[in-house]
């Protein structure tokens, strides 16, 4: 079994390193001071309430090593290690110095708080970007280091968002979106938990059931720019569709604009909107590419657009009026299209005859993309930039598309993880 022979208590030593004191108590983990006696600092502990794990969570520590594993930004807290030691499961960390629940105890300028919503954002970005949903966004989960770093903690009930999410309803309650609540997290959940957090920081208070607008201590909000107060206000949306999401009318229209030689016309939606960049990068790269086939290589005039959901897919159809060809052959500008979309489960069909033009019929799945994320998407989702916007950063928090201190604390509070 996996049971040690007795219980971790301060002062003992697992290995290289020493316990000098209990942190932070999670509902599975407790978080520990500790001392590395090789290379001389102070590091942070994670293990298993009393340093025994059970069988059946182990697999929850080994999900959290490997989805943390997953995450490499300023923003997340990285894990140094992790291994048995001394038959004990050993999680091992930075140690921070407070978490931003304890900064907020502490009078703090608003320019401090901004940069901590914006820090928050940028690494919840990151992990969004990585298909991972954290599902506990919460101030005891941030973790402030001396050089104003703040990172985000414990992943310990992260889900990952490419893959059916089993009905759950983990996560701290006070910060936790409705649909994550009935066990259908997703994103937007976080984005939710998110606002939560910067409504708090901004105003001093926790806004409660029913999430009415306006929330108390929204005159705070008041002296601030209207962005923001409306970021504030869309993040906090009972109703997960009505946060935020990448407006594709826009982006597509501005793809289409002022091809010269081409009179491209545009079929959607009038508000079309995509929560996965993902999607929303590869259906905007279709589009370019199936411009660049009718003008480069079917002579077309016209170009039409279409694009419409099918349930959870997106379909594109490109019909042009070019010269057409007897059969679809490698090489047209077309084998792209359907490579890109294959690789990702989608599907591609072609219909051409000599002198009709070609019309060219694209599915973009739902579920199961896995794409590099572009980097072009969104703001703040390169890291801690100076000179992005909150509202900014949060929109990309939720386009990009679990808990307590994740062992990073120096206080003696008692926490829920």
């Amino acid at each position: 079994g996996f049971e040690a022979h007795t219980m971790v208590r301060v002062g003992q030593r697992l290995g290289k390193y020493r316990l000098k004191r209990r942190v932070a108590r999670g509902g599975f983990g407790d978080v520990y001071e500790g001392y590395d006696t090789i290379e001389g600092i102070t590091v942070a502990l994670k293990l298993p309430l009393g340093g025994v794990v059970k069988e059946e969570n182990l697999d929850d520590f080994r999900r959290e090593v490997r989805i943390t594993a997953k995450l490499d930004h300023p923003n997340i807290l990285p894990i140094k290690n992790a291994d048995f030691i001394d038959k004990v499961f050993v999680i091992v960390q930075p140690l921070g110095e407070q978490s931003l629940e304890d900064r907020m105890s502490k009078r703090m300028s608003l320019a401090k708080r901004l940069d901590y919503i914006d820090q928050m954002l940028a690494g919840l970005a990151h992990a969004h970007e990585h298909g991972i949903i954290h599902c506990d966004i919460k101030p005891d989960n941030m973790i402030l280091f001396p050089d104003g770093r703040l990172r985000l903690a414990d992943f310990g009930i992260a889900k990952f968002a490419r893959k059916t999410i089993q009905a759950s309803a983990s996560g701290s309650v006070g910060y936790m979106a409705p649909e994550q609540a009935m066990g259908k997290p997703s994103a937007r959940s976080d984005v939710f938990s998110a606002g939560l957090v910067i409504h708090q920081l901004l105003t001093g208070k926790l806004p409660q059931w029913p999430f009415a607008w306006p929330t108390e201590g929204w005159q705070r909000l008041k002296p601030h720019h209207q962005d923001l107060r409306e970021f504030v206000r869309r993040g906090m949306e009972v109703e997960a569709r009505k946060r935020f999401a990448i407006d594709l009318t826009e982006a597509l229209r501005s793809v289409v604009d002022g091809v010269p030689g081409l009179n491209v016309q545009l079929d959607i939606p009038e508000q079309f909107h995509v929560d996965q960049p993902e999607r929303a990068h590869l259906l905007l790269r279709l589009a370019q590419e199936a411009i660049t086939n009718a003008v480069r290589h079917a002579q077309a005039r016209s170009l039409w657009l279409s694009v419409t959901e099918d349930g959870d897919d997106l379909l594109l159809v490109a019909r042009d009026d070019g010269r057409g060809a007897d059969q679809f052959r490698p090489g047209n500008g077309l084998n792209g299209m359907r490579e890109r979309l294959e690789q990702i489960g989608g599907q591609f069909d072609i219909e051409t005859a000599r002198g009709q033009g070609f019309c060219v019929r694209m599915r973009i799945p739902g579920r199961g993309l896995d794409l590099s994320p572009p980097r072009e998407i969104g703001a703040g989702m390169a890291g801690n930039k100076a000179d992005t916007k909150p509202a900014d950063a949060l929109a990309a928090a939720n386009e990009s598309t679990t808990s307590t201190p994740g062992g990073a604390v120096e206080t003696n509070k008692e926490t829920t993880a």
